[in-house]
Formats: C-alpha cells, sequence, structure tokens
C-alpha cells in the first residue's frame, strides 16, 4: 500500500508538472503572438490576424480574400510569427489563377517578406490542419482592401438585369427567422470616388457585415444599395444625392432616388418568395455622404418612409422652407425647386409626418458645403452667410426651422464626439427605431 501510495504521488506530481509547463508554454505562445501583433499595428500594418489552434477544435484551414486596386501599388509586406508545439502551420497567397505568391511553414517560426503585387483578387489561407498546440499572428501591409465573405443563407447579392428600373446591383440581408415586416435601407457610402467599381461593391460588403452587427437586433431585414461613385464623374455626388443626381442626362446615374425605390419592391419580391410580406414604408438610416442622402430621400419620398436617422448630413440638412430671410433655397439647400427638379410636386405636409432623428458630433468638422462635389460656389457663400460657417452654428438653426415648419425631428448634439458614429449614438438609433416599429399595424 506505501508503494502504491508513493507512486500515485509521483504521477500526481508529474500530472501537476505537465499542467504547468502547459500553461506556461501555452502562456509564453499567446504572449509572443499578442506582443507581434502589437508591433504590427504600431509598424501601421493594414491588417493583422491572429489565431489560436490550443484545441482540436480549432485547427482548421482559414481563408481571406482580398483586392489590391491599382498596378502600380507597392509591394506587399508579409509578417508572420507562428509557434506551435507539434506539426507545422503553413501561410499562402494565391492569385486569382491559383499562382502562388508567397508561402511560409514551419512550426516555430518568423518570416517578413515584400511580395511584389500587381492589380487583382488575392487570396489568403492559413493552414492549421497540421499544427497542434500554437498561436499564428499575421500582418499584412499595402494598398489593398479585404472582401469578407457573406453567408449565402441570410446574404443575397442582386444584380441589376436588363428592364430593371435600377443600373446598380445592391446587397440584401434577411433574417433566418421572425422577420419583421419593415425594410431598414443603408445607402452605401465607400468614402471616395473612383472609376474601380469594385473597390464600391467591397466596401458595399464591408459595410453590410458592420450594419447587421449593428442593427441586426432589430429583426429586419437590411438593404444597401451599391450605386457607383465615379471619379470621372467626380460632380455627381451620387451617394450624397446631390442636386447633380436629378439633373445629369447619364442614365446609369440619374434619379438614384427612384432606382432606390426599385430595388427595395425588388427586394420586397424576394422576401415575399420567403414567406414574408414587408410594409410600404422602410426606415432609413444614414452617415456623412448616406446621411445628406437618407435625409433628402425622405423629403423626395415621404410616402414611402416610415422613419428617417440621419448623422452628420454634410454640413447642412435639407430644410422644409422655400426661402428663408427672403432669400430662394433651391435643393438641396431647401425645397424651392424640388417639384421643377423632379416633375412632381413637393408634399410637405407628408414630409411633416415622418419622424426624424438628426444628429451631429459636438467635434465635427466634416464640412461637405466647401467641397464642389457637394454645393457650387454660389451655395457655399449663402449657406455660410444664412446659417453659420460652422457645422454647429447652422445645426441650431437648422433644428428651429425644422421646429417652426411642424416636422416630426428631434435633433440631438453629442459632446466631445468627432465625425463618427459612438455606441451611444447606435443605441439611440435603435431606440428610436423601435418606437416607429411600435407603431406598425
Amino acid at each position: 500500500m506505501k508503494i502504491l501510495r508513493i507512486i500515485g504521488g509521483l504521477l500526481f506530481a508529474v500530472i501537476i508538472v505537465i499542467l504547468s509547463l502547459g500553461i506556461f508554454y501555452r502562456y509564453s505562445i499567446k504572449s509572443d503572438i499578442a506582443h507581434n501583433i502589437e508591433r504590427f499595428r504600431q509598424e501601421k500594418f493594414n491588417s493583422t490576424l491572429e489565431t489560436r489552434y490550443f484545441s482540436k477544435l480549432k485547427n482548421k484551414e482559414e481563408n481571406y480574400s482580398f483586392y489590391v486596386p491599382d498596378d502600380d501599388s507597392p509591394p506587399l509586406d508579409v509578417n508572420i510569427r507562428n509557434r506551435a508545439l507539434f506539426g507545422q502551420a503553413r501561410i499562402l497567397i494565391t492569385d486569382k489563377e491559383n499562382r502562388i505568391c508567397y508561402q511560409a511553414y514551419g512550426k516555430n517560426f518568423g518570416a517578413a517578406s515584400a511580395i511584389p503585387i500587381e492589380k487583382g483578387e488575392y487570396y489568403l489561407t492559413i493552414d492549421l490542419t497540421k499544427a497542434r498546440f500554437g498561436a499564428c499572428g499575421v500582418g499584412l501591409k499595402g494598398n489593398f482592401f479585404w472582401n469578407p465573405e457573406l453567408d449565402p443563407e441570410v446574404y443575397f447579392s442582386v444584380k441589376q438585369k436588363e428592364g430593371e428600373d435600377f443600373h446598380w446591383p445592391f446587397l440584401l440581408y434577411v433574417p433566418k427567422e421572425n422577420v419583421l415586416p419593415v425594410l431598414l435601407v443603408i445607402p452605401n457610402n465607400s468614402g471616395q470616388s473612383t472609376d474601380d467599381f469594385r473597390i464600391h461593391e467591397i466596401k458595399a460588403r464591408r459595410q453590410i457585415i458592420r450594419m447587421v452587427r449593428d442593427f441586426g437586433g432589430l429583426g429586419v431585414p437590411i438593404l444597401i444599395p451599391i450605386f457607383h461613385r465615379s471619379k470621372s464623374d467626380w460632380r455627381i455626388y451620387t451617394h450624397a444625392l446631390d442636386r447633380d443626381c436629378l439633373l445629369t442626362e447619364k442614365r446609369s446615374l440619374k434619379r438614384l432616388d427612384l432606382q432606390l425605390l426599385a430595388m427595395i419592391d425588388h427586394a420586397s419580391n424576394i422576401i415575399h418568395d420567403k414567406g414574408q410580406n414587408l410594409g410600404k414604408k422602410i426606415l432609413l438610416f444614414g452617415f456623412s455622404a448616406s446621411g445628406m442622402f437618407v435625409n433628402r430621400f425622405s423629403f423626395l419620398h415621404p410616402d414611402r418612409v416610415l422613419a428617417v436617422a440621419s448623422g452628420s448630413p454634410g454640413g447642412w440638412p435639407i430644410i422644409p422652407v422655400e426661402d428663408y430671410k427672403g432669400q430662394p433655397l433651391r435643393y438641396p439647400i431647401g425645397i424651392a425647386d424640388i417639384t421643377t427638379l423632379t416633375g412632381t410636386e413637393f408634399d410637405l405636409d407628408g414630409v411633416r409626418r415622418v419622424p426624424m432623428f438628426l444628429f451631429l458630433g459636438a467635434e465635427d468638422s466634416n464640412d461637405s458645403v466647401i467641397y464642389r462635389d457637394s454645393y457650387e460656389k454660389d451655395d457655399e457663400g449663402l449657406i455660410f452667410a444664412l446659417f453659420g460657417e460652422t457645422l454647429q452654428q447652422r445645426w441650431v438653426v437648422a433644428e428651429e426651422i425644422y421646429a417652426s415648419s411642424g416636422c416630426m425631428s428631434r435633433f440631438k448634439t453629442y459632446e466631445g464626439v468627432g465625425h463618427d458614429i459612438t455606441n451611444e449614438m447606435k443605441s439611440d438609433i435603435i431606440a428610436f427605431y423601435k418606437e416607429q416599429i411600435d407603431r406598425i399595424d
């Protein structure tokens, strides 16, 4: 018995030592990879990826897609750190034709390379199927855009078709179950003008993932149009639904508001085929350029809007008056010539019935009024003279005009916030939407 107790004690001690070594090794690996990830960030790598595989359940192959927009892009900097107790990890970059552009593999290794790279689609593979008990960190720096994968069970990519009333594709998210009968529409805003439409497509894919993360809890379908914002036609600020969108004779860019309505109707048919009927009216959300879009769209088509949330709409929200202090206000400053531009009688009473939440950061200085793709020079002078030279000065005036015009509007300024969407803003928007959804019959 004494011998058995001694043997049992020794086995217990060995187990404790092994567990302690395992814990120490695991901590050492995590610390090492975390240190390298932090170094990647400090060195301004575009993206850092960290994968831990301390159990068999996490041994897998991870695949990522990215897009390089220019042939004259600088080399892609790749920096890798892997540590494993057993086996080997393999990191691979291939092009669209499955040609290998870069690869590195090993158990405990670090690798840094600059890869000459041309315009096109590329794929990063982190193969951990033969590695055990470790972690891998990858840093990438260069001119590229991640192209996320969308789950085909809940995301639909709808292409434009011959004969349709919209000339651009759109993305649609539909929850798997408990779908509420109202569509949330969020216009795309890529933040740049470019003739490479692929960039707008990829950024819209990334945008819809963020929007589902932020607003998916509402249980509503989400639609994001992919409108082109061309560098060649830079004055037509499509993502803001500017004046040129109503005036241009270019068929693909003209009347994007009507094109969006056609997309909405098409999306309603898709959702109907899945067994759910949507109401006619939509929720709208936009920030910055897309904040301008939804603010203006709600004036053009108030009969289709259940509620609109517009953040930092370009330095000036369109106001529901034809003139101010004797000065006529044309679209998109005011409503003086909307009927002439659209050929449809402007519905002021309809605008007054649309619940509106307009918000701005107290430190926001992103002013579209001073840029010629947003407003003409005469418009800038008029806005500065009548309403103020800063966003915050104008915000107060706009709030007073909306209120005196009988609009169902709520203006809010967030202290200490610049041109950004904070969690507090998101919470307020969700609460605002829930109020309107509860009103649906």
